[in-house]
């Protein structure tokens, strides 16, 4: 590429640059993180996280047909960074995946509502935001990717890329791609500079941008979250805790005896105290089946639930699944885990009213007054938090489950556990 050429496309990014540190102050950090790299011929911006890449023939054409084109693909390619969308998801189906993060990433630049950032298109693309918010409350890349994946395989239609299309996706890493550019350590590094950033983004954007920008303001609180995966709270709730009884199977009588004929009322050895008991122990799983709750990750959560049940219970264990929205509406007893491979399997929610959490909480209190549940290690209840929360604590452990940022818990009881998951923490270990 000649000298001249190059001089001239980087003056148009540093341009561009200026304009978006200029009216966007909380990304300045995010493209100091990226080199830039100026190639022959055309080719929209692309990145894998550390560097862009972007034709000089694409910027001099679209510079002079509408140097916001540019601008508004810079900003968005800064969003896929700051959510890591580069390596976080669509091994299955890669074009459901850039449709989906690209979606996600316009939405997030049409929020801040920002003129300099405008391409005409504003209207079409708030139709497909509108329609897709009511499929999917939670308006995240994995939602909007689960959302199309039943729509592709209904058959259904999807939005045109079109709309939404600013950048090349080849440079992204895929889950079990052996060729991906991120490799092992790399890949971790890279994923937890732009976690950090993404903190630091969102300081900047409550401070400037307080008006404007909510959808990219609670998504980057959704992730920049430190998460726990549900599988180590989970045991960390399970964890057997020793009983104090007498085990007289451990018990040496000789020792004792002899110390009380040599000392009379002094044994030789005390009588053995600690013994670990496998007994029946019940946790209850209560599912928010109201409208609101994200129905797609029930069978993932209870699957999980009694996976981490069988590898941690030393003796014998039932989970009692009860679904409820503003009143119980089932109670099913789980034993074995074919058991509740039936239940996910035929597994039909119930309800779909309005959600308070104390009518779930009555009746597991009616249950241990009948004698129907001993030894209860908890209650997990898995929500969106939008609800009423009983206001007296627990005589057992509860812990509220949340999925993502849908939750809500401004009113969640001090005395009550809280835990927010994303489908990946459902699943990890």
């Amino acid at each position: 590429m000649e000298y001249g050429v190059k001089r001239v496309a980087e003056r148009v990014i540093e341009s561009v640059k200026s304009e978006i540190y200029l009216n966007l102050k909380f990304t300045w950090i995010a493209l100091e993180r990226l080199s830039f790299q100026i190639e022959e011929g055309g080719g929209e911006p692309k990145t894998d996280g550390n560097r862009v890449s972007v034709g000089a023939e694409y910027l001099f054409s679209t510079y002079r047909e509408n140097h916001r084109i540019i601008t508004r693909a810079l900003v968005h390619t800064t969003v896929h960074c700051l959510f890591r969308h580069f390596f976080t998801g669509g091994g299955e189906n890669p074009k459901l995946w850039n449709l989906a993060t690209d979606i996600f990433a316009e939405k997030a630049v049409d929020d801040l509502r920002l003129p300099f950032l405008t391409d005409g298109m504003e209207r079409q693309r708030q139709r497909v935001y509108e329609e897709l918010q009511i499929s999917v409350p939670l308006f995240t890349a994995e939602g909007i990717y689960g959302y199309f994946a039943r729509l592709e395989k209904e058959g259904k239609p999807l939005p045109p890329r079109e709309l939404f299309y600013r950048d090349s996706h080849e440079l992204w890493s895929r889950p079990g791609d052996e060729t991906s550019f991120h490799k092992g350590e790399e890949e971790e590094k890279t994923a937890e500079e732009w976690k950090e950033i993404a903190g630091k983004v969102l300081a900047d954007l409550q401070f400037f941008h307080p008006e404007s920008g909510e959808a990219m303001r609670k998504s980057l609180q959704a992730e920049t979250r430190k998460k726990l995966s549900y599988r180590a709270f989970l045991k960390k709730m399970l964890a057997l805790k020793e009983r104090i009884k007498e085990d007289p199977d451990e018990f040496d009588y000789v020792f004792y005896s002899y110390g009380l004929s040599l000392y009379k009322n002094m044994p030789l050895i005390e009588q053995l105290e600690y013994k670990e008991e496998a007994s029946l122990a019940t946790l209850c799983v209560v599912i928010d089946t109201s409208g609101s709750t994200y129905h797609g990750l029930v069978q993932k959560f209870l699957n999980e639930t009694y996976a981490v049940i069988c590898s941690t219970a030393r003796g014998k264990f039932l989970l009692r699944v009860i679904q409820c929205d503003e009143k119980v509406r089932k109670d099913d007893v789980v034993e074995s885990f074919e058991q509740l491979s039936a239940l996910t399997q035929n597994f039909t929610v119930l309800g779909g009213g309005g959600t308070d959490f104390r009518p779930a909480f009555t009746y597991i209190d009616s249950l241990i007054e009948q004698g129907e549940l001993s030894n209860l290690k908890g209650v997990i209840y898995f929500t969106d938090g939008k609800g009423i929360y009983p206001k007296k604590p627990t005589p057992y452990e509860t812990a509220f489950v949340f999925y993502d940022e849908s939750y809500e818990d401004k009113n969640v009881p001090p005395w009550a556990m809280k835990l927010v998951v994303g489908e990946k923490e459902i699943t990890e270990k």
